[in-house]
């Protein structure tokens, strides 16, 4: 038989959770004062002062000549960041950046210092002619915070388009950060101020050197004088402590840029995926020293190296450490400039299923351009059913200090177009036990021709 509950037994109420309705303040430059009790603002500083974490702040089309600084969880939205309408400001919400007039002082059109802001909707730049001699920096995000939202703007004409940082401690995984969307282009800014700290790295339209973790960059548009390059993930000079993993750069489309497209120092775990790289003055996609795991897939370069570089290449200029572990895969790289795809200095990598087609008139000033597949001072790689054709000089070629590498079922042919002497493979490593003496493995590749005997197993 169950027990009655005791008559004497009080009933016991928990005590509620506050809660509070999420605020919308207004902005707009054509208020004629602040009021507070409407929550209508005149300047988007002072609205985010007066905001709570979690509000929402609308700005209303205008110019805002301002540096702002968002220290608590908040959405901002502009009014229309449309290529159509960017530039209006009877249609769009422009930021501009001031000069603090302080030496050292950037000018940030958007400082961002909390976690979970998101900023969408704003055209970002440096238009008027009260320039910060130090430079500008369109969105600024601290390495001590993450979970950024920073979708459909139009970012230009800034030192750095978006200076983006991510908490990266190694014992919890952050927020995802994303950057969507956006129009990212001519930031090439120089600070006037030859002591500025932006003046090393101004020309960048996405830039990292304070780690960055769990970010994707997608379906942003890269174009225009981002004159270093347009995606930027690199280590301070003297870090060893934070991070560059879980970086996601997908769907994008990079055109006609007069820098690099995408330059890695230091990642590791990452994805370059289905990008879309076309007329890039430099490298297309730059692995540059101490990148291990970062996967290169499925990306199209047309046109990539019109100053006589590359579409893809791994290499250690920076002297940041052998990039390995990392995989190239199924990668379209048509009219290849210099050399369509370049693994130098770097060991243990995947180079798989790409088609890399050459352009039989490139300007060649050294034996190692050319090429469609270039492997320099490279030990231990793996060349698997690549497809490489018409390129000026070599279609797959390794240099006599390149050696333990395994090529499989690649097919080479109809290189040889702009240089004569020149072959579909090409091994340059003597005294070894491979074919001819060379120091790398083949296996079932086709080709036409061949610089030694034993490379080619069926010829077409």
């Amino acid at each position: 038989m169950s027990k009655k509950p005791s008559s004497s037994r009080k009933l016991r109420l928990e005590s509620l959770e506050e809660r509070r309705m999420l605020a919308v303040f207004t902005v707009d430059d054509d208020f004629s004062a602040n009021n507070v009790a409407a929550r209508h603002y005149t300047t988007i500083q002072a609205a985010v002062d007066a905001a709570t974490a979690g509000d929402k702040i609308k700005v209303r089309a205008g110019t805002y000549a301002e540096n702002v600084v968002v220290n608590k969880q908040l959405t901002i939205k502009g009014a229309d960041a449309s290529l159509a309408n960017y530039r209006n400001p009877a249609k769009a919400s422009i930021v501009d950046p001031v000069n603090n007039t302080a030496t050292g002082g950037l000018g940030v059109a958007f400082d961002l210092l909390a976690d979970g802001i998101k900023i969408e909707g704003f055209t970002i730049g440096e238009f008027d002619s009260n320039t910060d001699p130090d430079g500008t920096i369109g969105i600024r995000t601290s390495a001590s915070h993450a979970g950024y939202k920073i979708k459909d703007n139009v970012i230009e004409k800034n030192t750095i388009g978006i200076y983006l940082n991510t908490s990266s401690s190694s014992m919890t995984t952050p927020a995802r950060t994303t950057v969507k969307d956006n129009v990212i282009r001519d930031n090439k800014l120089t600070p006037t101020n030859t002591g500025s700290s932006l003046t090393a790295n101004a020309g960048n339209g996405v830039f990292s050197d304070q780690g960055l973790r769990n970010v994707k960059i997608k379906e942003n548009r890269f174009t225009g004088a981002n004159t270093a390059a347009s995606i930027k993930v690199v280590a301070a000079s003297g870090d060893t402590t934070s991070l560059r993993s879980g970086i996601d750069i997908e769907d994008n489309k990079f055109s006609d840029v007069t820098g690099a497209g995408i330059y890695f120092e230091k990642v590791v775990d990452s994805f370059i995926d289905d990008n879309d790289l076309t007329n890039i003055a430099l490298s297309g996609i730059q692995l540059n020293g101490g990148n291990q795991r970062v996967m290169i897939k499925h990306n199209e370069l047309k046109n990539p190296g019109s100053q006589n570089l590359f579409g893809i290449i791994l290499s250690n200029d920076a002297s940041a450490g052998t990039n390995q572990n990392n995989v190239i895969k199924k990668n379209q790289i048509t009219t290849a400039g210099s050399t369509g795809l370049v693994i130098r200095d770097s060991t243990s990598n995947t180079i798989e299923r790409n088609r890399i087609t050459g352009n039989p008139n490139a300007t060649l000033q050294f034996a190692t351009q050319g090429n469609g597949i270039s492997l320099e001072n490279a030990d231990g790689n793996t060349l698997l059913r690549n497809n490489v054709k018409n390129n000026a000089r070599h279609g797959i070629y390794i240099d006599g200090n390149s050696t333990g590498n395994t090529l499989t079922k690649n097919t080479s042919k109809n290189n040889s177009k702009g240089v004569g002497g020149a072959f579909d493979y090409n091994d340059s490593t003597t005294g070894g036990t491979g074919p001819s003496n060379t120091q790398n493995t083949y296996q079932k590749n086709k080709g036409g021709t061949q610089n030694v005997t034993g490379l080619i197993a069926k010829f077409i």
